[in-house]
């Protein structure tokens, strides 16, 4: 979890999404202390612990504990930081696993960027708060990609070299 590179301890942790591999289910942990406040009946659920959906949960968190999907996706994520970093216009790359954020200097833009990398079917987003983010963007790697994947980073780095060809 995020946290946990922070040196903290939160009270309580909600999870989601990737918790049940795709099928509908959220879940929170607690400190003891904080745990004694959920009784049953005190709080609410909107997939209320479906067997089928806590079955896909376990089976997920099962696999990312034998496969070691989060150190993959560190080492990955190093890798692919350190690849992109390397690019043309790229001024700064910030990462945690294969989460990552790329800001471009101002002859490029963040947003033509995406729009590049989704008609390429990349998975990319952009702020919508251009003030803000003018030229950063984010690219996102599913937890499962490997560096014999890597020729994909190439395929950004060839695209630089000509503005109107951003992403090939």
């Amino acid at each position: 979890m995020s946290y946990m590179n922070y040196g903290i301890k939160p009270d309580i942790v909600s999870m989601a999404k990737g918790l049940g591999g795709g099928m509908p289910i959220g879940a929170i942990c607690a400190t003891a202390e904080v745990a004694k406040a959920f009784t049953p009946g005190s709080h609410g659920t909107t997939f209320g612990g479906h067997p089928v959906s806590c079955a896909a949960a376990l089976a997920e968190v099962n696999e990312l504990i034998d496969r070691g999907l989060a150190g993959n996706a560190k080492k990955v994520g190093d890798y692919f930081a350190e690849k992109l970093a390397k690019l043309p216009h790229v001024k700064e790359v910030r990462h945690q696993g294969l989460l990552v954020g790329v800001e471009f200097d101002d002859i490029i833009s963040g947003v033509e960027v995406k729009h590049g990398c989704l008609d390429r079917h990349r998975s990319a987003h952009h702020s919508s708060d251009p003030s803000a983010y003018r030229n950063r963007g984010g690219l996102r790697q599913g937890s499962c990609y490997h560096r014999r994947n890597r020729k994909s980073s190439g395929k950004i780095k060839n695209s630089y070299r000509n503005k109107e060809n951003l992403i090939a």
